[in-house]
C-alpha cells in the first residue's frame, strides 16, 4: 500500500456520529452518510490477492443518499442491514477471481495505525462500474466491518450527502 492510502485514514472525521447528526439539522439536508476509503488487498481461497479499493458504508442511509446504486447490481443484491458480513464486488473483480455470489473471501487491509488485520467477508451482489478501473477493483462493504477491520471506532474518510435543489451551503 502506498502512503497516500495510509494519509486518508490517519486523517480521519472522528466523532462521526454526532457531526452527521449536527449536519442533517441544517435547512435543506435531506440525506447524510459516512462512508471509509481505503486500500486492500482480496483473496479467494489459496489463490493470489488482488489489489482492492474499498468503500464501506452505512448500508441504511447510502442507498438514501444514493438512490440509483442499486440499479448497478447485476447479479444478487446490494447490501442489507443484515449483512455485517457481506461484501458487493465489482463486476470484473468477481470475473477476476473466479467468484460468485455466496463466496467467502478474505479482505486485508491496514489499519489506521499502519498494522495488517484480515476479515472474512460473504459477497452478496455484483455491481457493475462504469470506470474501467473500479470495475476490476471495487468493494463495497459495512462500516461496521470495516470499522473492525481497521480498528477505528466512531469514524469515517468522508460524509457525503444530498440536498433539496435551492440550498445554499455557503
Amino acid at each position: 500500500f502506498d502512503a497516500s492510502e495510509l494519509a486518508l485514514l490517519k486523517y480521519s472525521i472522528e466523532n462521526a456520529s454526532q457531526f452527521q447528526n449536527e449536519l442533517r439539522k441544517i435547512q435543506g439536508v435531506e440525506n447524510v452518510s459516512g462512508r471509509i476509503q481505503f486500500g486492500g488487498l482480496l483473496a479467494k481461497g489459496d489463490e493470489t490477492a488482488v489489489v482492492v479499493f474499498c468503500k464501506a458504508v452505512n448500508i441504511q442511509n447510502e442507498v438514501k443518499v444514493c438512490p440509483r446504486i442499486e440499479e448497478n447490481i447485476v447479479e444478487g443484491r446490494f447490501l442489507a442491514e443484515s449483512d455485517t458480513n457481506g461484501a458487493v464486488i465489482a463486476d470484473g473483480l468477481r470475473k477476476g477471481i473466479g467468484a460468485v455470489i455466496g463466496d467467502s473471501v478474505i479482505l486485508v487491509a491496514n489499519t489506521k495505525d499502519d498494522f495488517q488485520n484480515a476479515v472474512e467477508v460473504t459477497i452478496v451482489g455484483v455491481i457493475k462500474e462504469k470506470a474501467a478501473q473500479a470495475n476490476t477493483r471495487l468493494v463495497y462493504l459495512s462500516m461496521e466491518k470495516a470499522q473492525e477491520l481497521l480498528y477505528m471506532g466512531d469514524e469515517v474518510t468522508e460524509i457525503v450527502l444530498n440536498t433539496s435543489e435551492n440550498i445554499d451551503l455557503d
